[in-house]
């Protein structure tokens, strides 16, 4: 008799241990399950943000601004709140950022042809005379 009992109670506590260590793996499974969903629910939502502001002007500048955020927090220092942009959308941040940073040089050297007027008819003459070397050489 002694010996079933004590059957019965290693059985019960196999049991109990079993039920402990279901109740584990189901916690870390939903807590895995929740980071997860957070982290899709940020991307959906920082995405949806861009997508809607990439409708006018001033969203193609938000847009801009939040991808810069993105891949500054997100890429460079793995940020685990912000998250990365994809390949794709870093290739499309670098050839955005490469035109952008042309078109500044392009306008400031515009601005500073405008300020002097006789420099700046000055090399006009001179890159038409170098032209016209190039077609005619005397």
């Amino acid at each position: 008799m002694a010996e079933q009992e004590d059957r019965r109670r290693l059985d019960a506590a196999k049991r109990e241990a079993q039920e402990q260590a279901q109740e584990a793996i189901k916690k870390k499974a939903q807590e895995v399950t929740k980071k997860a969903a957070k982290k899709a629910a940020s991307k959906v939502t920082v995405r949806l943000i861009s997508g809607v502001a990439a409708a006018s002007i001033v969203g193609l500048i938000i847009t801009y601004l939040i991808m810069t955020i993105q891949f500054g927090a997100g890429n460079i220092m793995q940020s685990k709140i912000i998250p990365k942009l994809s390949l794709v959308e870093v290739l499309i941040w670098g050839a955005v950022s490469v035109l952008l940073f042309f078109g500044i040089v392009a306008i400031i050297f515009i601005f500073y042809l405008l300020t002097d007027p006789w420099q700046t008819a000055i090399i006009a003459l001179t890159a038409a005379v170098e032209w016209i070397k190039k077609l005619w050489p005397f």
